[in-house]
């Protein structure tokens, strides 16, 4: 038995596998630039794609570009740069628990929405009341209480006045007797008088406690002192006016010597405003009056046929007086033409006799009347100053009476005379009426 060799010959190693080489491109994928390009044949639609080198496998679509990545927000960090180390990731702050509600709850929210409407009812009353207070017209004035008989303020009977405490039941009396005769004040319009003046008016009680202005014994004479030019027609006009002021306040009457109108200043007069120029009334004719005045007069009447205006900012006026210094002033510029006719004489007779009263019913102290439609309410404009009667109102009329002493009857007698000479028939027609119910028993 032969001894194996310590050295056995080495086993030959297997050759190595040649590298596989990379598969030529098929010749009609790839043509060679020296031969012509030929047609391949195309494999049928049902067979498979071959995988052999020699067959032509279709290319992948090219794959389509990735978009940009957006940019990070302003304050939020972007990717960090290469080799720089990873930051942790914020942690968003964990949820608080909710408080649980507390059990009486809904008691709570009733007693804050009972609470709610109480302050909104509150302050919904508050506007309320508010608006009603400044929609409602004011209170009437509280009357004074009347004087007791035997208590008449001691300056009405000063000098020997005509004013009697006796005669205040009297007064009262009639006063009744005629209230049916008139009527109410109406409501005034947009531009009358009581809606751009408002006035408390007077009764005849507050008229007996301001100490009115009377006529007496040493005080008896009413002046009237023409100023300016006039026309034949309009001086006679002012002579009727005086005849009527002596029937309505039963005294007498001095129509005084022309005054020319240089006596005015020129700082109380202006240019025309519709009906010629115009002079200022009292104060300002009361430094032209006051020095030309007979010995201490019941009253003053300027009468002028140049327009009136009592203020810059006024347009014009009808007539001003003064409620104690006993001077006044009316005009006849705006009462129409007397000789374009009969009618035309007697509208402005009737207008005249109106503002030459009224603006001597001031003098008396009398306040604009508020209460009837009467002789003493205000005017604004001509439409609403034709619309007021000739005749006052029982209040006023006690008040006339108390300050000159007349005779109710025979000054009702009077005054129907004059107007049925004058051809005034409505006043005559008034006048005689209230005559027959001051005489029935």
């Amino acid at each position: 038995m032969s001894e194996p060799d310590p050295n056995p010959p080495a086993s030959p190693e297997p050759a190595p596998e040649p590298a596989a080489q990379p598969a030529a491109a098929p010749a009609a994928c790839q043509p060679s630039a020296a031969s012509p390009p030929t047609a391949s044949a195309t494999p049928p639609a049902s067979a498979a794609p071959s995988e052999t080198p020699g067959a032509c496998a279709p290319s992948p679509p090219p794959a389509a570009p990735e978009p940009p990545a957006p940019a990070p927000a302003a304050g939020t960090p972007g990717p960090a740069a290469p080799g720089t180390p990873a930051l942790p990731a914020a942690r968003s702050p964990a949820p608080r628990p909710r408080r649980p509600l507390p059990k009486d709850y809904k008691l709570r929210l009733t007693a804050l929405g009972a609470c709610a409407v109480l302050l909104v009812a509150n302050i919904v009353l508050g506007i309320v009341v508010l608006t009603s207070r400044r929609q409602a017209p004011a209170p009437p004035p509280q009357e004074p209480p009347v004087p007791a008989r035997g208590v008449v303020p001691p300056s009405a009977l000063e000098g020997g006045g005509y004013a009697d405490m006796k005669r205040l039941p009297e007064l009262r009396a009639m006063m009744e007797k005629l209230r049916p005769l008139h009527q109410k004040i109406h409501k005034p319009g947009p531009i009358d008088w009581l809606t751009h003046h408002k006035e408390p008016g007077q009764t005849f009680a507050e008229y007996l406690r301001c100490e009115p202005v009377t006529l007496s014994a040493s005080r008896k004479t009413i002046c009237i002192q023409p100023l300016g030019e006039f026309t034949g027609t309009q001086r006679k006009i002012v002579l009727l006016a005086g005849e009527y002021m002596a029937r309505y306040f039963s005294a007498e009457i001095s129509v005084m010597e022309d005054l020319p109108l240089e006596v005015v200043p020129a700082s109380a007069r202006r240019g025309a405003r519709g009906v010629g120029p115009q002079i200022k009334t009292p104060p300002g004719l009361s430094s032209v009056l006051a020095p030309r005045l007979p010995n201490d007069p019941a009253a003053d009447n300027a009468v002028t046929a140049l327009d009136l205006y009592p203020q810059d900012s006024w347009n014009f006026c009808f007539g001003q007086a003064s409620l104690r210094e006993r001077v006044g002033v009316w005009s006849l510029a705006r009462y129409g033409d007397p000789d374009s006719s009969p009618e035309a004489f007697r509208l402005c007779l009737l207008r005249t006799l109106k503002v030459a009263t009224h603006e001597t019913g001031h003098m008396f102290s009398m306040y604009h009347c508020v209460l009837c439609e009467c002789n003493m309410n205000g005017s604004n404009h001509m439409a609403e100053s034709d619309a007021k009667p000739l005749w006052l109102c029982p209040e006023c009329l006690a008040k006339v009476l108390w300050a000159t002493g007349a005779d109710p009857v025979g000054r009702y007698k009077k005054l129907a005379a004059f107007c049925a000479e004058q051809g005034l028939k409505e006043e005559q027609q008034f006048f005689e009426k209230s005559l027959e119910v001051l005489q029935k028993p």
